[in-house]
C-alpha cells in the first residue's frame, strides 16, 4: 500500500525519467516528510525499484 502511494507521489512530482538519480533522491526526501519515516534502507529499496 505504501509503495502504491509512493508510486502516485512520484507521478505527481513529475518523475518520468526514472533513471534520474538526483530527482529520485529529492522525491525520496519529499516522501519522507509526507510519510514521516525515512531510512537509508527505504531509500535504497526505492532506488532499486525505480532505477531498474
Amino acid at each position: 500500500m505504501k509503495i502504491r502511494a509512493m508510486d502516485q507521489l512520484f507521478l505527481q512530482l513529475g518523475v518520468i525519467d526514472r533513471q534520474t538519480h538526483a530527482r529520485l533522491q529529492i522525491c525520496c526526501i519529499e516522501a519522507s516528510s509526507i510519510f514521516g519515516e525515512y531510512t537509508r534502507h527505504t531509500s535504497s529499496y526505492l532506488e532499486y525499484i525505480f532505477i531498474r
